[in-house]
């Protein structure tokens, strides 16, 4: 296996961040570029053509800027646009879903595992495709958060709309025996703990963790604090406000790179 120093992250805003600050505890990477593309945020609503699109101007950046991997960490696009990103991109390129899924599945007891995750998510399969390559006699549940990740990216009375709105659709899951819960879109990651709360004894898996510690596990490395580099396509402030609130920033600058 090629030794590679320099983990790119893609993400369609803040979400990401959750799966960089797992890999912050046992980084097996030198240097790490975040690119969250919160001028174009959420990508939940938009259409296949629309993320592949932007997904791959986004990787076309972090590919530029040195990375010699990239972590998709959102759904949205690894469900919508692996394949493509992959066929266009001269890097390796790492997926969420599949770990994600594979850590659910394990957890599940009866075979019956509700997943939560974007629109764009749900109505392109991919969680179902990925579900059905590890296990057909799983039964897989999608539940969409609506504009969940949209209002943890910008603060906007996200326990309310959970309450409100997820809540119910997570209890009615319940109610159909469904006993494993994997969080699909990585903005939910940081919100983790409303989603245990409401799931009490069911398991809650988490997309961004389970990638993030397979990569660690894969790469098997001597591990370090990376050298952090951040690029946003707007409003770099407000990006790092919530940065300061998630992960252990040592004073990285964040830039803004439009594209």
């Amino acid at each position: 296996m090629a030794d590679f120093h320099t983990l790119g992250i893609l993400d369609s805003g803040v979400g990401g961040l959750s799966a960089l600050k797992i890999l912050l505890e046992n980084c097996p990477y030198d240097k790490i570029i975040y690119y969250g593309d919160t001028a174009n945020v959420p990508y939940g609503e938009k259409s296949p053509e629309e993320i592949k699109n932007l997904s791959l101007k986004c990787a076309e950046i972090l590919v530029k800027e040195g990375a010699d991997e990239i972590l998709i960490a959102c759904g949205t696009i690894c469900s919508n646009a692996l394949s493509f990103l992959k066929g266009k991109l001269s890097v390796p390129v790492y997926s969420i879903i599949d770990c994600g899924v594979s850590v659910a599945i394990e957890k599940s007891e009866n075979g019956k595992v509700a997943v939560i995750a974007t629109s764009a998510s749900v109505r392109s399969g991919g969680f179902a495709a990925a579900v059905k390559r590890q296990c057909e006699d799983v039964e897989l549940i999608e539940l969409s958060g609506g504009e969940f990740a949209y209002r943890i990216e910008n603060d906007l009375e996200v326990e309310n709309y959970f309450y409100d709105i997820i809540e119910p659709k997570l209890k009615e899951a319940f109610s159909e025996r469904c006993d494993s819960l994997l969080l699909g879109c990585t903005h939910y990651s940081h919100v983790i703990e409303l989603f245990k709360k409401t799931a009490g004894k069911i398991p809650v898996s988490d997309c961004a963790e389970a990638a993030a510690e397979a990569i660690i596990k894969l790469k098997n490395r001597e591990k370090r604090r990376p050298k952090l580099k951040f690029l946003t396509s707007s409003d770099p402030e407000k990006f790092r406000e919530f940065a300061e609130k998630h992960i252990n920033l040592r004073g990285e600058e964040i830039f803004e790179l439009r594209f």
